[in-house]
């Protein structure tokens, strides 16, 4: 957690510290999410000013023995699952959402885990009208809707769409795949959350789902029970990731390809049991 004065920004960095904490994850954001020299605008990975897009991808197969493709899938995984996090949690938590656009985001890739670091150029959080907050950074806004509208603008269309276009025109990647890896990454926080703080999150895991239209549907949810007792919503995957492709990997937990055997197998090296799902939507791959 930061110490200090607190501010929209301070919250979101606090979420995402614990975000991490929880799944035992290193997070690519920096610890108080400012940029440095070595990194440069997400933009310019997406629009060919930069080769640091595809030199990463090469550098990712070589290290895992694998071909461009599937190191697209599994960066792209990381990629869109941390950076949703901060607006996710922003919203779902507060009613505030940082500006992830790609001109408002710096990137660099490294060849260890979590094979990227992000920082950020501007600081603007859009936030409910209850402070009356008249800093430069930020952007008070009237209603709920209003902020989850920032978060599709920014986040999604202005920097999720660009992002799909450059991974797939390196990589030959399907949009399906790529849509569907952002599926998970706006619904998967909501579970961790719903767990760190105790509270049902139904609705805004439905309204962050209902965002993305028809690219909605490539993920479906089910409840999870782990070995404290502990019972959340997480997403199933209804496009595979490809990551068991890599030699020496599994299946997800959440993969559609799995039969119900094998899901159960691997979930419980991870101390997980799925309920229900039975009423999940079958994949349609």
């Amino acid at each position: 957690m930061m110490h200090g004065e607190r501010t929209p920004l301070t919250d979101i960095v606090a979420l995402t510290e614990d975000i991490s904490t929880h799944r035992h994850r290193v997070s690519p954001w920096s610890s108080t999410f400012s940029a440095d020299q070595s990194m440069i605008p997400a933009a310019e990975l997406f629009h060919g000013e930069s080769s640091m897009l595809s030199d990463a991808l090469d550098t990712y197969a070589r290290a895992h023995r694998t071909d461009r493709r599937i190191a697209a899938s599994q960066l792209w995984k990381n990629y869109t699952y941390w950076m949703a996090v901060p607006a996710v949690a922003g919203w779902v938590a507060h009613r505030q959402v940082l500006d992830l656009s790609e001109n408002a985001v710096a990137v660099r890739f490294t060849p260890d885990s979590p094979y990227m670091r992000f920082g950020m150029l501007t600081r603007a959080v859009a936030h409910m009208d209850r402070d009356d907050d008249s800093r430069p950074s930020s952007v008070t806004l009237t209603h709920e809707d209003d902020v989850l509208e920032f978060l599709a603008t920014q986040l999604i269309v202005g920097h999720f769409t660009p992002a799909v276009d450059a991974f797939r025109a390196l990589s030959g990647l399907g949009t399906r795949i790529l849509w569907g890896s952002v599926a998970v990454a706006l619904t998967h926080p909501v579970s961790t959350l719903s767990t760190l703080l105790r509270r049902d999150f139904s609705a805004e895991l439905r309204g962050l789902q209902s965002l993305l239209g028809p690219n909605g549907r490539l993920v479906d949810f089910a409840p999870v029970r782990d070995d404290a007792g502990n019972v959340e919503t997480r997403p199933l995957r209804r496009t595979c990731c490809q990551k068991m492709r890599i030699p020496g990997s599994t299946n997800c937990v959440s993969c559609p390809l799995l039969s119900p055997a094998r899901r159960a197998e691997l979930s419980a090296r991870k101390g997980i049991t799925w309920l229900n799902l039975e009423s999940t939507a079958p994949a349609t791959l």
